[in-house]
């Protein structure tokens, strides 16, 4: 996958518009989501190298921190997660917060008073998940995005309070965590009333 980031990044506008249509034509194809719940927001060239730079440094920050995944650690999953955050913040017109450091309590943008955790997913169906160490106060809401780096869709949102309940505690092969399947989110615009 990174091979193909690097791809992406030395590529020319107008080739990066071919993939981009490519990539959403089959994302639309193969999806189960409702339409009217996704938000398709494609990075420029500027926001993929910014994307890729601070996955680099929040990947070398976990290995710092002896944070890191089951087996070898990939830089895809910290790239994406990056590209989701930068995604949600230009969705709403906003900067993101491109801090490197360990947030497990944080949240990534802020919009109308509002704390927004963003998790980002490459699975088709995904699942919005967060650790169950998580507290209701830590974020006011999150939202799941779907990656296919460049390309980064939207799916939909959850109240804290709606996503952290017992019944939602489910393990999907890496431990217990508060889970929702992107078919009982909400679109953004339900969750800014």
């Amino acid at each position: 996958m990174m091979l193909k980031q690097a791809r992406l990044l030395a590529m020319k506008p107008h080739e990066t518009d071919v993939l981009t249509l490519r990539t959403m034509q089959h994302f639309m194809q193969h999806s189960h989501i409702p339409r009217d719940k996704m938000k398709r927001i494609t990075l420029n060239q500027t926001e993929m190298q910014m994307a890729t730079l601070n996955g680099m440094g929040r990947m070398v920050q976990n290995q710092i921190n002896g944070i890191s995944s089951q087996g070898r650690r990939k830089l895809d999953p910290d790239i994406n997660g990056a590209g989701g955050e930068i995604a949600v913040a230009k969705y709403f017109n906003r900067y993101p917060d491109l801090s490197i450091g360990p947030h497990r309590r944080g949240w990534d943008l802020e919009v109308n008073r509002r704390t927004i955790d963003v998790k980002t997913t490459t699975y088709q169906p995904g699942y919005l998940q967060a650790k169950t160490y998580k507290k209701i106060k830590d974020a006011d809401m999150y939202i799941l995005v779907h990656a296919a780096f460049p390309i980064f869709t939207i799916i939909g949102g959850v109240k804290s309070e709606e996503l952290m309940q017992e019944h939602n505690i489910k393990d999907m092969g890496y431990g217990p965590n508060y889970t929702l399947e992107q078919s009982q989110l909400h679109p953004l615009k339900e969750l800014f009333v």
